[in-house]
């Protein structure tokens, strides 16, 4: 199981991890798994690390599909982490354009802008986030508030 770090590969029987519930692990692996299926970034194999401060506690990577950008954001520590993270100069332009939207609880994370690159997101402990943003202009994003609110992640400490 598992063909590059952190990415791991599930293949047959795959079917049967969605019928567990989230809080489940096979249920979480079932919704990531459909996550794959409906975004077309999680397909691809255009993957790279993104550089950010907390490289002992956390890990970032960026998927690019053709029509969105996917960034995984992990916190492994037990207490929540405010990661500084750099993002490519055309990936940090699309989620310059609004919220992104955490695909795994559905609600927009807040993040705070220090450049046109580096952007401060809080993560809560152990917990994972994906975040998306369209390509060029396409897609759905929620507005930003253009308010410059700090770095926090819109979803339930728990």
């Amino acid at each position: 199981m598992g063909t590059l770090p952190f990415i791991p590969e599930v293949c047959v029987g795959s079917e049967i991890l969605e019928q567990h519930p989230e809080d489940d692990p096979y249920g979480f692996v079932g919704k990531v798994l459909n996550l794959r299926r409906k975004h077309p970034s999680f397909r691809s194999t255009q993957v790279e690390m993104v550089p950010h401060d907390r490289e002992q506690q956390a890990c970032v990577y960026l998927k690019t599909g053709d029509s969105e950008w996917t960034v995984v954001l992990i916190n492994f520590s037990a207490g929540p982490v405010t990661l500084t993270l750099t993002l490519p100069a055309e990936a940090a332009a699309a989620f310059h354009r609004g919220l992104p939207t955490d695909l795994l609880t559905g609600r927009p994370v807040r993040w705070r802008w220090l450049s046109e690159q580096q952007a401060a997101c809080e993560l809560p402990a152990r917990t994972p986030m994906i975040l998306r943003a369209p390509r060029g202009g396409r897609g759905e994003m929620e507005p930003s508030s253009g308010r410059g609110e700090g770095p926090r992640a819109s979803r339930p400490q728990g």
